[in-house]
């Protein structure tokens, strides 16, 4: 369960008003030298120009977040968290503006079809009901974009209405504490896409507190060190700010105990939750304050973990609101992000690319030592870091499904741009958007793994996700087995009763293996089967014994979910117990055998016309041992009940 933080009036009230200046602010501003027929002016009087881009760059994301959206169950996601925040936007630009409506050119009210439909949403006229309102924006985005959301086209009024008409606030700031390392590695349009990116999550919902690793040049003096950190950060405040975002360069809440290894703190917490509090990114450098007052450089995995003490800290009792407010709001950590230019962390398995997914609780130990086992390298030690660090944040969150994600800044800085759809245009997605509206990898785990493929993955997702347990007991009746929640998985994923007197006597015996996932949420039964072949007297003999995926089960309540319950039971299958490959069988009407045609190495319809036969093994076996398999798949009788 996540923890909260408060920030509250009388702290934000005494941060707003202290009178040594610990944070500065860069001016807000646009680069008009590089916009035609425009005229440069301070940013208070361009309000034309100013209002117009933000129309632009609304319907920009709106677009891209729905082209990433790839699924009705991720674009209801986005579409209830986005309305909210929404409404609390128009709020706020009325209050700091009053009684100045959005204008472009000469005085003519700026059109823009996604804004004006949604603030139609907002401020509905008294003859629609709220369902309809909803209803209308959404169809308006949609028939305006095709073919990309035609997947969305198709709803009906009453699901529509399910989606939509609750629109309920989520009382809290979510926020992502968001390192990047090297910054001053990134190019003006690497650092500007992901001032962008961060920009867009906020309007999202997920508020970043920024870490800027700083790079340190032992060979140049403190102020020199000190002075290269600014610039970086000077450099992602005006990517954010030219993004229509607001962002403060924070220092002094970074304190450093010199006496004790890896004590850093957050010593004036009131630093970074005023400007969250008045919805503004906090950019800090990663250098802190000793208790002589003295500025020294500090690890940025000590700040993010010290970070992560902070919003975690069921102690506190702070809370979020605006000076003018009395409303106070949770503050809650949704994210680790780290943006590295090595990437997510590598795996042995998929050649050196980084893991899609790790399951730190069944994974850590393992990937831990596989990077032990490299040659020392300072990226083997940075990878290292990073994974210790991530462990570290996300069980103080004692959240299953609380994730962090690794990738590179190139990859947090893409973005789509509005009605694309060019035939053969590869799908790429911005990891951190699709991240925050699924809680998924881009690409799932259990897929097999292609070393010549031309797309590799580049990002890792990492959650404390579920303990796996591998019991290689031959009996399923085995004491060790709790034969009572397996039944029930079976029968809740199936939607059949097994008649498990019939079943045991046939896997009694021969179970080669039963992957459980947490607590029984999932889980594969694999037998040792044998075929029937014909030796050389003509008689029937049993054959070379196959390793078959007997009972493939998740909980219904656990399918589709975030901590991706299929993907880690199957690839513990395929990739850790019997990597050499496995066979199994699917009714042929079976809607799951997409999934199973994406991760097997190849099908074939089984003679009778019901069943559908799958395998990994390579080609190569598969030749010799196809008739094997057959006369598997075909042997074996069903065992449920009616």
């Amino acid at each position: 369960m996540k923890r909260s933080v408060f920030i509250g009036r009388d702290s934000l009230k005494a941060a707003l008003s202290t009178k040594r200046s610990l944070s500065t602010s860069l001016p807000r501003y646009n680069n008009y030298e590089d916009k035609p027929n425009s005229t440069p002016q301070s940013y208070g009087t361009d309000i034309n120009y100013h209002n117009v881009r933000r129309n632009d760059d609304n319907r920009d994301f709106i677009l891209s977040i729905l082209q990433t959206s790839s699924t009705k169950r991720e674009a209801k996601t986005f579409l209830k968290r986005y309305a909210e925040t929404a409404r609390k936007e128009e709020k706020r630009l009325a209050a700091s503006s009053p009684g100045k409506p959005l204008v472009a050119g000469d005085g003519a009210p700026a059109v823009d079809d996604g804004m004006e439909a949604l603030r139609q949403m907002l401020n509905p006229e008294e003859h629609l009901s709220k369902a309809e309102r909803n209803r209308k924006y959404v169809q308006r985005l949609l028939q305006q974009n095709q073919p990309s959301y035609l997947q969305f086209a198709g709803l009906k009024e009453k699901e529509m209405d399910e989606w939509l008409s609750p629109l309920l606030g989520d009382d809290q700031v979510h926020v992502a504490i968001v390192k990047i390392r090297d910054a001053h590695m990134l190019d003006n349009e690497t650092m500007e896409g992901i001032g962008k990116t961060l920009a867009q999550l906020h309007k999202l919902g997920l508020t970043a507190c920024v870490v800027l690793d700083a790079d340190i040049d032992a060979e140049a003096t403190f102020p020199e060190n000190y002075r290269r950190a600014e610039i970086q950060a000077e450099r992602l405040q005006a990517a954010v700010v030219n993004a229509n975002g607001e962002a403060r360069i924070v220092a002094g809440s970074v304190w450093r105990n010199l006496k004790e290894v890896g004590q850093t703190s957050i010593g004036i917490p009131n630093l970074l939750l005023a400007p969250l509090g008045r919805q503004v990114i906090p950019i800090i450098t990663s250098f802190g304050y000793t208790k002589e007052q003295r500025c020294v450089p500090v690890s940025a995995n000590g700040i993010v973990m010290a970070l992560s003490r902070l919003f975690t800290d069921p102690t506190k009792s702070t809370t979020t609101s605006s000076p003018n407010s009395d409303d106070e709001t949770p503050v809650v950590l949704d994210r680790i992000i780290f943006l590295d230019h090595l990437g997510g962390t590598p795996s042995v398995t998929r050649g050196g690319n980084p893991h899609v997914y790790i399951n730190l609780r069944q994974e850590f130990a393992t990937i831990e030592s596989e990077l032990a086992s490299q040659r020392c390298t300072p990226e083997r030690a940075i990878h290292m870091e990073n994974l210790t660090t991530i462990n570290y944040c996300l069980s103080l969150l004692h959240d299953d499904e609380a994730s962090a994600l690794i990738t590179s800044p190139r990859e947090a800085a893409f973005h789509v741009r509005s009605h694309t759809g060019t035939p053969g245009e590869p799908e790429t997605k911005n990891p951190l958007i699709h991240n925050f509206l699924t809680n998924r990898p881009i690409i799932s785990s259990s897929l097999p793994v292609r070393l010549d493929s031309p797309r590799k993955p580049k990002t890792t997702l990492i959650k404390l996700g579920m303990p796996l347990e591998i019991i290689t007991c031959p009996n399923l009746s085995d004491p060790s087995i709790n034969l009572d929640k397996l039944v029930y998985l079976i029968n809740d994923s199936f939607g059949r009763e097994l008649d498990t007197e019939e079943y045991l006597k046939r896997v009694d015996g021969n179970l080669a293996a039963l992957i459980v996932a947490g607590d029984y949420e999932g889980a594969a039964i694999i037998t040792w089967e044998y075929p029937e072949i014909i030796n050389e007297k003509g008689e029937k003999v049993r054959g070379e014994r196959v390793p078959y995926l007997d009972k493939f089960a998740v909980l219904r309540k656990s399918q589709g979910g975030g901590l991706g319950v299929a993907d880690v039971v199957f690839k513990a299958m395929v990739m850790g117990i019997f990597p050499q490959g496995v066979v199994w069988r699917s009714r042929r009407n079976n809607p799951v055998n997409k999934w199973y045609f994406e991760r097997s190495n190849g099908s074939v319809f089984l003679p009778g016309g019901h069943w559908t036969m799958f395998w990994t093994y390579p080609n190569e076996v598969i030749k010799d041992r196809a008739a094997d398999f057959v006369s598997v798949c075909s042997k074996i009788e069903p065992t449920w009940k009616n």
